[in-house]
């Protein structure tokens, strides 16, 4: 009797332990989804200066300053979204590998927008060697964004989540 009560309590015990453990993941889900509708904001002000940067094939310093600003914005939002993966504590090794992958991919894409930043000033001081360098920067750093920001997306999956 005693032996049944004591095996039942341990593994009521044992069950309940996954859902803290995906408590807290969950948590650290709603901080990677943080701030969504300002990104989204922003980067649909970054795709409209740029659009209409590219139809004035180029030659448009006003849109360029626009696509400067819009940057600005969207590296504001992904620090912000850093700061919250930051202060979110993983439960699972899939949440760990999660977040350090999330709050990597963040980082890389905010550099990819300063390099995109600085490319723009280049473009404004009419410097193409730094022009050349600055852009390929910017996208080998979107690239490294994307795949990171790939891989958490998966492990979010893997855990339950998204």
């Amino acid at each position: 009797m005693w032996r049944s009560l004591i095996l039942t309590a341990s593994l009521a015990a044992s069950m309940a332990v996954p859902a803290i453990a995906s408590a807290d993941d969950a948590g650290l889900y709603r901080a990677y989804k943080s701030h969504a509708r300002e990104l989204d904001r922003a980067g649909s002000q970054y795709l409209s200066a740029m659009r209409r940067f590219r139809r004035a094939h180029h030659r448009a310093p006003r849109l360029a300053k626009a696509i400067i600003r819009a940057d600005r914005k969207m590296n504001a939002v992904l620090d912000e979204r850093v700061r919250a993966l930051a202060a979110e504590t993983p439960s699972s090794d899939a949440g760990a590998s999660a977040k350090r992958l999330a709050r990597g991919g963040f980082r890389d894409w905010r550099a990819a927008n300063i390099f995109e930043i600085r490319y723009m000033r280049a473009y404004l001081h009419n410097n193409s060697r730094a022009m050349k360098r600055l852009w390929r920067r910017s996208n080998e750093a979107n690239d490294r964004a994307a795949r990171r920001l790939k891989r958490a997306r998966a492990l979010f999956k893997k855990a339950g989540f998204g």
